[in-house]
């Protein structure tokens, strides 16, 4: 499934409870374990990729982010830490990715609760209840 070279964002639920993503790329694989390196970087690190708490993309170009992700890079406003997934970006695309490119074949989306914060000020809305639904 997981290739050596392959280029993959990572998204996960931190210890502190708020979600981010990461950039990797596999240098190789043990079972369902990636040893991989960050762009850039040289130390290496391993991850289960199948672990159910993970979300994988194929691809480093991903169209959304975490709002931890956003206030990171903008340093904008404050992010919410309670054990949610807040996601920044088009809903349908956010949708479509989690259920359709995720490569992670453990993770279960109706375990979770996703919120999707608009770009904007528009009213966030929980996906949990849409993925159920097309599930």
């Amino acid at each position: 499934m997981f290739q050596p070279k392959q280029q993959l964002t990572l998204f996960h639920m931190g210890q502190m409870a708020f979600a981010a993503g990461r950039q990797l790329i596999v240098d190789e694989m043990r079972g369902n374990h990636a040893i991989y390196h960050e762009p850039r970087k040289r130390k290496k690190y391993i991850v289960d990729l199948t672990s159910s708490d993970f979300i994988v993309f194929d691809s480093h170009d991903i169209p959304f982010c975490t709002q931890y992700d956003e206030y990171a890079a903008h340093r904008s406003t404050g992010f919410v830490m309670d054990a949610k997934w807040h996601w920044v970006g088009d809903p349908d695309v956010i949708r479509d990715y989690i259920l359709h490119k995720n490569l992670n074949p453990n993770f279960n989306p109706t375990h979770h609760q996703m919120l999707v914060l608009f770009q904007g000020n528009e009213t966030p809305f929980l996906v949990r209840r849409e993925v159920a639904k097309a599930s």
